[in-house]
């Protein structure tokens, strides 16, 4: 009965192929976009951006698959609020779900996944811009509270195929805003405290050793988010301050966790972090405008009270400032300016002191050479000690008539990474826990390497179709080649032994295909299509590009039958993928662990109902709602039917001043 309801949407996905709003490389979500689904945490909105390849273990920590496989690789994900970036992030790796920003805040969120200058901000992998709301002229208050349980446990999912042993509750979460606004100031104080269960078998079966008290993790986040504006000026300021481990508030202790990919297992740890985003722009006059930013964040991170398997202990201070200057020369509008980064880590455990110091300048030009045709050239710079690298890029756009639309972009550059000190000391193997044995990376030529892409887009009346194809041609990345196998007396995983690929290179192109379509007034669906496949490039790179999964199928369908009623369907199709460094992992226990994870077809379904004017707002949802096994990570848990509920209660206008 399964294979017939699924084969039957996939019919339904290709026949009534109906989607994002969205240009090469770039995704914005809008405040309607974000209503249409509960967010339980930020990192929901993943599961309506396909064009983004991740992979989870435990559906709370989201990593980039293309993460950590070569030196150059970029270090994750780039976190910006307003335009500003935040530096938020653990080693290598970001995880959304601990920002601490309400959803109700985010007025839109713009996505870039290509190579990018972006408000002078350059990123090799994904960005993401969280551009906060204006605030209601008063005083509101707002509190959300969710919570959601798996077919661990006992009840309704007794009898499902992938009945696990574990009982997983995941939350509760729980968020507090007060705000105070008017037409040049706003203010908002927001609590967010969060429960993420540890307690999928895949995971424990390989940490023995490693004590998850009341197995879970627990973080707590406290921020500040404010803006002031007048004729002159605009300003805008975030603040924060998070915790893992001892959450601000309660008793009961939950380590994060950060799984160290060169030891393939999860690594408990306690943090406290600072941050402070500042963003200002001065107007001169209707055309020049000065923008300064400033982004401060202090960590400080050691291993969890409860484990004493790897020592480590360090803090960590970024700075960075930025100043540009925006105007025009004729048909030609312009932005450049430069910016600086300070970054100071001191290793307490080994007694050592890391210092970077990083200079770039950026410059972007736009003008029009005809009435349809718009032309963007940027550029980035960057120094660091003798050592230099740029980006650089070219965009056109061509607007044959009101419905069709052609842009092509080509990049080349020799710069990748923009980490923290702390990620690109681990990815060197300058920095390590005790037992990570990584061999330290050669030095390789820096090699140029390119991105050409060609993009359409028609729009008429509620249809819009969007297609391109993405060329990159990778050259001079360093590897190295872990075999990793499952020791069951043990029960921890081993390495066997590692290799190193120095001045690897290969070739690589992506098809993507989207509809989105508004039909029976209350009906809207978006549908988007991903072929990616290798051309040339030495074996060794193509087997890691094995990890992406070749086809991808995205299909949201929302449906709002009422103004304080609506639902939404998502269907999900991933074909298989491989991992090179698994090649040795099979486990014949339940086929727990596997290099070759198979494909995935996913639903997800949601429906909302607002009460007493919107000042309550209940939100169920079901996710996987056929069950099938789902695993993103060869070592990672699988995650079966879960069943999630949300309630806000939003009160505005609570004291008109």
């Amino acid at each position: 009965m399964k294979n017939i309801f699924q084969n039957l949407a996939v019919i339904f996905l290709l026949t009534f192929c109906t989607v994002y709003s969205q240009s090469a490389g770039e995704i914005i979500l809008k405040r309607t976009d974000l209503k249409l689904f509960p967010i339980l945490r930020l990192s929901d909105i993943y599961s309506i951006l396909p064009q983004i390849d991740l992979y989870t273990l435990d559906g709370y920590h989201h990593t980039s698959l293309r993460n950590n496989l070569f030196e150059q690789t970029p270090a994750d994900i780039t976190i910006l609020i307003n335009g500003v970036n935040t530096d938020f992030g653990f080693l290598d790796k970001v995880n959304l779900s601990q920002l601490p920003l309400d959803p109700n805040s985010i007025d839109s969120i713009v996505i870039k996944y290509y190579p990018v200058n972006y408000s002078g901000n350059y990123s090799a992998g994904v960005l993401i811009d969280f551009i906060t709301k204006e605030l209601p002229e008063d005083i509101s208050f707002s509190l959300s509270y969710s919570t959601g349980n798996e077919t661990g446990d006992p009840g309704p999912y007794r009898y499902t195929k992938y009945f696990s042993k574990n009982v997983d509750q995941f939350g509760p979460n729980t968020s507090i805003i007060s705000s105070y606004g008017n037409n040049n100031f706003g203010l908002s104080l927001n609590f967010i405290d969060q429960v993420s269960p540890a307690t999928d078998e895949a995971i424990l079966m390989r940490t023995p050793n490693f004590i998850f008290q009341n197995y879970q993790v627990r973080y707590s986040g406290l921020s500040v988010n404010s803006y002031f504006r007048n004729n002159k000026s605009q300003h805008s300021l975030f603040t924060a301050f998070s915790k893992t481990g001892q959450p601000l508030i309660g008793y009961v202790y939950g380590a994060d966790i950060y799984f160290d990919d060169n030891l393939s297992t999860e690594i408990p740890y306690q943090s406290q972090d600072i941050y402070l985003v500042s963003g200002n722009k001065i107007l001169l006059n209707d055309d020049d405008i000065i923008s300064i930013d400033l982004n401060f964040k202090h960590s400080s991170a050691e291993q969890s009270k409860l484990s004493n398997d790897y020592n480590f202990k360090f803090d960590n201070l970024l700075i960075n400032s930025k100043a540009g200057f925006k105007s025009s020369v004729g048909v030609i509008n312009y932005f450049a300016g430069l910016s600086f980064e300070y970054q100071n880590l001191d290793s307490k455990s080994d007694g050592i002191n890391h210092r970077r110091n990083i200079t770039s300048f950026f410059a972007s030009f736009d003008f029009r050479t005809t009435k349809k045709s718009k032309h963007t050239i940027d550029f980035n710079l960057r120094k660091e000690k003798r050592t230099s690298a740029f980006f650089s890029n070219i965009t056109s756009l061509f607007e044959i008539d009101n419905q069709n639309l052609f842009m092509f972009s080509a990049s080349l550059g020799n710069m990748y990474n923009r980490e923290s000190l702390s990620g690109h000391l681990k990815n060197t193997g300058q920095f390590s826990f005790d037992n990570d044995t990584i061999v330290s990376y050669h030095k390789a030529h820096n090699k140029l390497s390119y991105l050409f892409n060609f993009d359409y887009n028609y729009k008429q009346n509620n249809t819009r179709i969007n297609s391109g194809i993405t060329c990159f041609d990778d050259n001079g990345l360093n590897y190295i080649l872990n075999d990793f196998n499952y020791n069951d007396q043990d029960r921890i995983i081993e390495n066997n032994s590692q290799k190193l690929f120095a001045d690897i290179g290969g070739s690589r192109c992506g098809f993507y295909f989207g509809i989105g379509h508004r039909f029976l007034k209350e009906f809207e669906g978006r549908f988007y299509y991903r072929y990616e496949f290798n051309l040339t490039g030495d074996e060794i790179y193509k087997m890691l590009m094995k990890r992406i999964p070749a086809h991808k199928v995205f299909y949201l369908l929302t449906y709002q039958p009422a103004e304080d009623l609506y639902g939404s369907i998502a269907f999900t199709y991933l074909s298989s993928s491989e991992w090179i460094e698994y090649r040795d992992i099979g486990v014949a226990l339940n086929d727990l662990y596997k290099s070759k994870l198979s494909q995935k077809f996913l639903i997800d379904f949601s429906i909302t109902k607002n009460l007493w004017k919107e000042k309550i707002k209940v939100s169920a949802a079901i996710k996987n709602l056929l069950n099938n096994r789902i695993q993103y990570h060869p070592v990672g848990g699988t995650f079966d039917l879960t069943f999630y509920l949300k309630v806000e209660v939003n009160f505005n206008s609570v004291l008109k001043i």
